[in-house]
Protein backbone atom coordinates (compact mmCIF):
# COMPACT_ATOMS: atom_id res chain seq x y z
CA UNK A 1 0.00 0.00 0.00
CA UNK A 2 1.38 3.49 -1.25
CA UNK A 3 2.11 5.79 1.57
CA UNK A 4 0.29 9.03 2.11
CA UNK A 5 1.86 11.94 1.31
CA UNK A 6 1.78 13.79 4.51
CA UNK A 7 3.12 17.76 4.65
CA UNK A 8 6.74 16.39 5.59
CA UNK A 9 6.75 13.83 2.91
CA UNK A 10 5.80 16.66 0.13
CA UNK A 11 8.31 18.90 1.74
CA UNK A 12 10.97 16.97 1.32
CA UNK A 13 10.38 15.51 -1.55
CA UNK A 14 10.08 18.72 -3.14
CA UNK A 15 12.97 20.05 -1.20
CA UNK A 16 15.13 16.88 -2.06
CA UNK A 17 13.92 17.16 -6.14
CA UNK A 18 15.45 20.83 -6.13
CA UNK A 19 18.74 19.48 -4.81
CA UNK A 20 18.89 17.47 -7.68
CA UNK A 21 18.07 19.98 -9.75
CA UNK A 22 20.91 22.25 -8.64
CA UNK A 23 23.80 19.51 -8.18
CA UNK A 24 23.03 17.02 -10.84
CA UNK A 25 21.06 19.19 -13.27
CA UNK A 26 18.13 16.27 -12.81
CA UNK A 27 14.79 18.02 -13.74
CA UNK A 28 13.13 14.67 -14.11
CA UNK A 29 12.18 14.46 -10.28
CA UNK A 30 10.60 18.05 -9.79
CA UNK A 31 8.91 17.40 -13.38
CA UNK A 32 7.19 14.17 -11.88
CA UNK A 33 6.12 16.28 -8.45
CA UNK A 34 4.85 18.52 -10.59
CA UNK A 35 2.75 16.39 -13.19
CA UNK A 36 1.16 14.45 -9.75
CA UNK A 37 -0.22 17.87 -8.66
CA UNK A 38 -0.68 19.69 -11.66
CA UNK A 39 -4.69 20.45 -11.60
CA UNK A 40 -4.08 21.86 -8.26
CA UNK A 41 -2.75 25.23 -6.84
CA UNK A 42 0.94 25.23 -5.93
CA UNK A 43 0.57 23.38 -1.54
CA UNK A 44 1.78 26.11 0.00
CA UNK A 45 -0.08 24.49 2.66
CA UNK A 46 2.23 21.20 2.58
CA UNK A 47 5.36 23.66 3.48
CA UNK A 48 5.98 24.59 6.48
CA UNK A 49 8.16 27.73 7.74
CA UNK A 50 11.13 25.32 8.67
CA UNK A 51 12.19 25.66 4.67
CA UNK A 52 13.10 29.27 3.01
CA UNK A 53 14.77 27.91 0.46
CA UNK A 54 16.55 30.73 -1.55
CA UNK A 55 16.91 33.05 0.99
CA UNK A 56 13.50 34.85 1.54
CA UNK A 57 11.81 33.23 -0.91
CA UNK A 58 8.79 30.93 -0.56
CA UNK A 59 9.25 27.46 -1.32
CA UNK A 60 7.32 27.81 -4.82
CA UNK A 61 9.60 30.80 -5.82
CA UNK A 62 12.38 28.78 -5.51
CA UNK A 63 10.63 25.95 -8.04
CA UNK A 64 10.34 29.07 -10.27
CA UNK A 65 14.24 30.12 -9.57
CA UNK A 66 15.31 26.83 -9.89
CA UNK A 67 13.80 26.30 -13.22
CA UNK A 68 15.37 29.41 -14.37
CA UNK A 69 18.76 28.15 -13.49
CA UNK A 70 18.50 25.76 -15.52
CA UNK A 71 17.03 27.61 -18.45
CA UNK A 72 20.18 30.03 -18.01
CA UNK A 73 23.07 26.94 -17.98
CA UNK A 74 21.04 25.41 -21.14
CA UNK A 75 21.05 28.63 -22.85
CA UNK A 76 24.76 30.47 -21.66
CA UNK A 77 26.58 26.78 -20.79
CA UNK A 78 24.96 23.35 -21.83
CA UNK A 79 24.48 24.82 -25.83
CA UNK A 80 27.90 26.00 -26.07
CA UNK A 81 29.57 22.51 -25.30
CA UNK A 82 30.36 19.54 -27.12
CA UNK A 83 28.49 16.14 -27.77
CA UNK A 84 31.31 14.34 -26.04
CA UNK A 85 31.66 16.52 -23.20
CA UNK A 86 27.65 16.86 -22.85
CA UNK A 87 28.18 13.02 -22.49
CA UNK A 88 31.15 12.89 -20.36
CA UNK A 89 29.16 14.93 -17.92
CA UNK A 90 26.31 12.94 -18.36
CA UNK A 91 23.92 15.64 -20.06
CA UNK A 92 23.29 14.18 -23.48
CA UNK A 93 19.52 14.36 -22.96
CA UNK A 94 19.20 17.58 -20.55
CA UNK A 95 17.69 19.89 -22.90
CA UNK A 96 15.05 17.37 -23.73
CA UNK A 97 14.57 16.97 -20.20
CA UNK A 98 14.35 20.35 -19.54
CA UNK A 99 11.46 21.22 -22.18
CA UNK A 100 9.63 18.29 -20.96
CA UNK A 101 9.84 20.36 -16.98
CA UNK A 102 9.09 23.82 -18.97
CA UNK A 103 6.02 22.06 -20.53
CA UNK A 104 4.75 20.94 -17.94
CA UNK A 105 5.44 23.87 -15.23
CA UNK A 106 3.57 25.89 -18.06
CA UNK A 107 0.56 23.50 -17.54
CA UNK A 108 0.42 24.11 -13.66
CA UNK A 109 -1.39 26.27 -11.27
CA UNK A 110 1.99 26.24 -9.46
CA UNK A 111 2.67 29.67 -11.02
CA UNK A 112 1.57 33.38 -11.34
CA UNK A 113 0.86 34.22 -14.69
CA UNK A 114 4.04 36.76 -15.57
CA UNK A 115 5.79 33.17 -14.14
CA UNK A 116 4.05 31.18 -17.18
CA UNK A 117 4.27 33.87 -19.48
CA UNK A 118 7.99 33.59 -18.82
CA UNK A 119 8.31 29.66 -18.54
CA UNK A 120 6.22 30.29 -22.13
CA UNK A 121 8.91 32.38 -23.51
CA UNK A 122 11.59 29.65 -22.22
CA UNK A 123 10.06 26.80 -23.75
CA UNK A 124 9.54 28.97 -27.02
CA UNK A 125 13.38 29.88 -26.80
CA UNK A 126 14.75 26.44 -26.58
CA UNK A 127 12.38 25.00 -29.06
CA UNK A 128 13.61 27.39 -32.20
CA UNK A 129 16.96 28.00 -30.82
CA UNK A 130 15.99 31.66 -30.88
CA UNK A 131 18.48 32.32 -28.05
CA UNK A 132 21.47 30.14 -28.95
CA UNK A 133 24.64 32.54 -30.15
CA UNK A 134 25.54 30.87 -33.31
CA UNK A 135 21.99 30.44 -34.52
CA UNK A 136 21.34 34.36 -32.99
CA UNK A 137 24.67 35.39 -35.10
CA UNK A 138 23.13 33.27 -38.19
CA UNK A 139 19.84 35.10 -38.02
CA UNK A 140 21.51 38.33 -37.89
CA UNK A 141 23.65 37.43 -41.15
CA UNK A 142 20.63 36.46 -43.28
CA UNK A 143 18.45 39.59 -41.81
CA UNK A 144 21.78 41.50 -43.06
CA UNK A 145 21.66 39.80 -46.47
CA UNK A 146 17.83 40.04 -46.76
CA UNK A 147 18.33 43.93 -46.25
CA UNK A 148 20.88 44.43 -48.89
CA UNK A 149 19.06 42.42 -51.35
CA UNK A 150 15.83 44.21 -50.61
CA UNK A 151 17.75 47.56 -51.59
CA UNK A 152 18.97 46.20 -54.61
CA UNK A 153 15.50 45.50 -55.62
CA UNK A 154 14.29 48.40 -54.52
CA UNK A 155 17.27 49.80 -56.68
CA UNK A 156 16.85 47.90 -59.86
CA UNK A 157 12.63 48.99 -59.31
CA UNK A 158 14.03 52.73 -59.16
CA UNK A 159 16.08 52.42 -62.40
CA UNK A 160 13.57 50.34 -64.56
CA UNK A 161 11.03 53.24 -63.76
CA UNK A 162 13.66 55.42 -64.73
CA UNK A 163 14.31 53.66 -68.26
CA UNK A 164 10.71 53.39 -68.72
CA UNK A 165 10.13 57.52 -68.57
CA UNK A 166 13.04 57.71 -71.03
CA UNK A 167 11.54 55.19 -73.02
CA UNK A 168 8.36 57.05 -73.15
CA UNK A 169 10.03 60.44 -73.23
CA UNK A 170 12.48 59.00 -76.13
CA UNK A 171 9.43 57.34 -77.98
CA UNK A 172 7.51 61.07 -77.97
CA UNK A 173 10.14 62.17 -79.19
CA UNK A 174 10.44 60.07 -82.34
CA UNK A 175 7.06 60.17 -82.81
CA UNK A 176 7.26 64.17 -83.15
CA UNK A 177 10.53 64.03 -85.47
CA UNK A 178 8.60 61.35 -87.83
CA UNK A 179 5.69 64.15 -87.91
CA UNK A 180 8.42 66.96 -88.19
CA UNK A 181 9.81 65.10 -91.57
CA UNK A 182 6.32 64.01 -93.25
CA UNK A 183 5.09 67.70 -92.73
CA UNK A 184 8.92 68.50 -94.74
CA UNK A 185 8.65 65.98 -97.10
CA UNK A 186 4.14 67.00 -97.73
CA UNK A 187 5.62 70.74 -97.85
CA UNK A 188 8.34 69.77 -100.28
CA UNK A 189 5.89 67.72 -102.52
CA UNK A 190 3.27 71.09 -102.03
CA UNK A 191 6.43 73.34 -103.40
CA UNK A 192 7.17 70.53 -106.35
CA UNK A 193 3.64 70.59 -107.12
CA UNK A 194 3.31 74.32 -107.18
CA UNK A 195 6.39 74.46 -109.17
CA UNK A 196 4.98 72.42 -111.83
CA UNK A 197 1.82 73.95 -112.06
CA UNK A 198 3.84 77.35 -112.21
CA UNK A 199 5.88 76.01 -115.08
CA UNK A 200 2.86 74.85 -117.27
Amino acid sequence: MEEARTPERFETDLHNALEALHSHRDTRRLTAIMVSNQDAEFPADQITAAYAWKGDNTAQNAVYLGIQQQYLFWKHDWSHLSEDVQLQEGWPTFNFHLMAMLSVAMDTYWFSDNQQLQIFDWLRDMVSGAELEPLKLENQNLSSQNTNVKKQIYALEDKLKTLEKERQSSSGNQNNMALIVLLVLLAMAFGHIVTLHQQK
